[in-house]
């Protein structure tokens, strides 16, 4: 108590909040003094604890503020005259873990749309090569002709029959996942066919 009463002192506040529009709140306050000479100042512990982690998602805002004990901050107060020679390091270190396989498997974006198919050959969904996943679902009644290629005319040479009501997803969706434009016909008539498709940002 003495060291501290013959020794300028202030506080210096750690703060964090949420988004750039929530409150802040304090998370510790240690006592910087002036005592004419360099000192470190561990702030892990006690202040923030040794075992203690702070996860923080992509919002979250980390802060500092100066408190006046009566002696004044940096550069001001009773002993401005001093103060200029004051400096303050502020260091630190943070880790951030990235799952990059995890996130090369989780689709960003889902498109989901209804066209109506007739006997002529149609792109019912564009080549896509961040395609992840795809189901297809004949919602009419009369049978449906689909297939991969550049031309509807190859895609549909030799399709894939799809009877009235039926859904085709790929079956195993972990592995290869075909990423070629999808054409569709019918031999007669109209049908119509919803199209899902996941695909990586």
């Amino acid at each position: 108590m003495k060291l501290e009463s013959n020794h300028p002192k202030f506080g210096w506040q750690l703060l964090r909040r949420k988004s750039a529009t929530g409150s802040w709140v304090e998370a510790a306050c240690p006592v910087i003094q002036n005592r004419g000479r360099r000192f470190y100042v561990p702030l892990i512990n006690p202040y923030l604890t040794a075992n203690e982690v702070k996860i923080l998602g992509s919002a979250d805002q980390l802060g500092v503020s100066f408190k006046d004990y009566g002696n004044g901050i940096l550069g001001g107060g009773s002993i401005a005259s001093n103060r200029i020679y004051d400096t303050l390091y502020i260091e630190g270190e943070h880790r951030v873990e990235l799952d990059l396989i995890l996130m090369a498997k989780r689709p960003a974006n889902t498109v989901m749309n209804t066209v109506t198919v007739s006997p002529n050959p149609m792109l019912i969904a564009p080549a896509n090569l961040s395609r992840a996943y795809f189901e297809i679902q004949n919602q009419g009644e009369i049978e449906l002709l689909w297939g991969f290629g550049t031309l509807g005319s190859d895609a549909t040479s030799h399709p894939f029959k799809m009877p009235p009501g039926q859904i085709y997803y790929p079956g195993n969706v972990a592995g290869f996942i075909p990423t070629d434009a999808i054409w569709a016909k019918v031999k007669e008539g109209t049908t119509t066919v919803l199209i899902m498709e996941s695909y990586y940002q």
